[in-house]
């Protein structure tokens, strides 16, 4: 799906951006009863084919973001987490921000409009990871 392109779909179905995230913006409208969490997936893919990837979510208990590190078989990572905001049967507008800087990898969440999570994960990669420096 195209950036910008607004899309509706049953509960539990993945839609996917493709092309250039380095500074991505998604904004999600919805009513989600019964549903336990709604995320947001960022993945980046780079040169030496390797990839990171985050997942930005909200809810029933609380908000947070999240990444994989490097490495198959090694557990997420929670970078930040809130039991300030969660999610509700209303209707909700979730926007979640993917953008890669000179600093690291910024991600934020804002629910309805107020910035609930934030945070740079300036070593994305980890130590050791492949044709990095």
């Amino acid at each position: 799906m195209p950036d910008g392109q607004v899309d509706s779909r049953a509960p539990d179905t993945l839609i996917a951006i493709e092309g250039e995230i380095d500074d991505a913006v998604i904004t999600t409208e919805f009513v989600a009863p019964g549903a336990e969490s709604v995320a947001v997936e960022c993945a980046y893919e780079v040169s030496d084919q390797t990839s990171r990837w985050y997942s930005v979510s909200l809810g029933r208990n609380g908000a947070r973001i999240r990444k994989q590190p490097f490495g198959q078989g090694v557990p997420q990572q929670d970078l930040s987490a809130t039991q300030d905001v969660m999610l509700t049967n209303d209707q909700t507008v979730m926007t979640v921000t993917c953008r890669l800087t000179a600093d690291g990898y910024v991600l934020a969440l804002a629910v309805d409009g107020s910035e609930v999570l934030q945070v740079v994960d300036a070593d994305a990669f980890g130590a050791g990871a492949p044709g990095l420096s």
